[in-house]
């Protein structure tokens, strides 16, 4: 189980003679289970050219490119593993995830299908349900997260991140009382407590979705989103230094987050501040151009073989 220091010699013999049997293999075997995923990939990569019909060295290699956040790599080398690979209980989860990340939902969906079909235990069936959001697929993400709670009753984050798919989904209600089922059993948990309060904006529930987001925000005051939330409202209100307070510590929190520039901009138009609205503005259409530029780009890679 020491496997810097047998990476470490198998370096050194690697150094000396790189062409002894095995060598490449159990390099790359020791740097996987040592997390060092670039060393990983290289030496299995090798091990696999010298023989492509090594299925668990072709897995091992499929989770180093995963580790190492090399999707498309990590579902190309998946994708030889068929079925068996689908319905490993590791190999699966993680070459649905690469697909969904690499934007190819229907073949990530067929992936996860066959995963779903042997018995998961509570905890994998909540990064099951999280991954069916991501695909879109928010009525199978709610049966998922559902399993899971009929399993373990008080698993952490299983009612909030049902509460998120019945968000995707538009039905408010049930979102609200999946939150509120997450707040019983973590009574300060900021994402149960920002995502109810969002869910109480959609209700027209402006009031009890200002207070949430202040509760928030007194326990965490980096809390980006909730300061989005509350700039938003009290625009709306008309109390534009307060607003304009929220907006700006909102994108500086989190200056990639387009929208956030772009009502900061609408706050600073109504206070006349036609300099800085104009700045934000900007900023905002570069944003909004970059997220097009990546979206053209995955374009060819998901068309790729």
């Amino acid at each position: 189980g020491q496997y810097l220091e047998a990476l470490g010699h198998y370096h050194e013999a690697e150094h000396w003679d790189a062409h002894i049997p095995g060598l490449a293999k159990n390099l790359g075997l020791s740097a996987f289970r040592a997390q060092n995923y670039p060393d990983a990939i290289d030496g299995l990569s090798r091990a696999l050219q010298a023989k492509p019909t090594d299925r668990p060295v072709r897995a091992t290699l499929g989770m180093a490119y995963f580790g190492a956040e090399r999707f498309a790599e990590a579902a190309n080398t998946f994708s030889p593993l068929g079925i068996d690979g689908m319905r490993d209980s590791t190999v699966g989860y993680a070459w649905a995830t690469s697909l969904a990340r690499i934007n190819e939902p229907s073949k990530a969906t067929e992936v996860l299908t066959e995963f779903e079909k042997a018995d998961r235990a509570s905890d994998i069936l909540l990064l099951v349900g999280q991954l069916w959001i991501e695909i879109g697929d928010y009525r199978r993400s709610v049966k998922a997260l559902h399993s899971a709670l009929e399993a373990s009753p008080t698993l952490p984050k299983a009612h909030y991140f049902t509460g998120q798919a019945y968000t995707r989904w538009a039905h408010w209600p049930e979102a609200a009382a999946e939150f509120e089922a997450e707040l019983t059993i973590a009574p300060d948990d900021p994402d149960a407590k920002y995502g109810l309060g969002f869910v109480f904006l959609q209700q027209s529930k402006v009031d009890e979705a200002a207070a949430l987001f202040a509760q928030v925000l007194a326990a965490h005051p980096a809390h980006a989103n909730s300061h989005y939330q509350i700039g938003k409202i009290l625009l709306d209100r008309g109390q534009l230094t307060e607003a304009t307070e929220h907006l700006e510590m909102a994108t500086r929190l989190n200056p990639r987050a387009d929208y956030m520039h772009y009502q900061l901009q609408i706050a600073y138009r109504k206070e006349s501040r036609i300099a800085d609205a104009d700045r934000e503005l900007e900023i905002y259409k570069e944003l909004k151009a970059e997220q097009r530029a990546r979206d053209r780009d995955a374009i060819p890679a998901m068309q790729s073989p």
